[in-house]
């Protein structure tokens, strides 16, 4: 079932969609650290993948190219850009494995860490910086742009799923 993006309100800015994306994705990971077995696992890991992939789309089409208009935020994007790449490699390691496979756990574990370093640089280093380098106009234009790509790239990720599943199947 393909969820469509939360419709944003003219209020929101970038920073705080992305924010709020942000403890969507920590709860889906203490989520899927609290169940036990494959099959509950399974619902919740993709969910995981499902919001990380949107997620990933909309800062690289949408929130680093705006970043790369500035001096001042541009040095962050080639870290930024690599522990992406980072996140989707781990991803697709664990889609294409079962919650049960020992080497999961310890990919979630990786994933774990890696996400919660890259928000805190994000929420306390870079979004200071884009609040002053972008007006309010700006970062709330950013959201439908954001809003615009997540759509997009929404069934493509449901795609995505479907094939690693039945990759995953066939391995079991």
């Amino acid at each position: 079932m393909t969820k469509s993006p939360t419709k944003s309100t003219a209020q929101e800015d970038i920073l705080l969609v992305l924010a709020a994306e942000h403890r969507s994705i920590e709860q889906l990971i203490d989520a899927l650290e609290a169940v036990d077995g494959e099959i509950a696992a399974e619902p919740r890991f993709l969910e995981l993948y499902r919001v990380l992939s949107l997620h990933h789309y909309g800062e690289q089409l949408v929130f680093y190219p705006a970043m790369r208009e500035y001096e001042q935020t541009a040095i962050y994007l080639e870290t930024a850009e690599e522990e992406h790449s980072a996140f989707k490699t781990l991803l697709e390691q664990m889609a294409h494995s079962s919650p049960n496979d020992p080497t999961f756990q310890a990919k979630l574990d990786q994933l774990k860490e890696a996400i919660m370093g890259h928000i805190e640089e994000e929420e306390n280093e870079i979004f200071p910086i884009v609040r002053v380098c972008m007006n309010e106009l700006q970062l709330r234009r950013l959201v439908q742009e954001y809003r615009t790509v997540q759509t997009k790239f929404a069934p493509k990720i449901e795609a995505r799923i479907c094939r690693n599943q039945k990759i995953a199947t066939r391995k079991a």
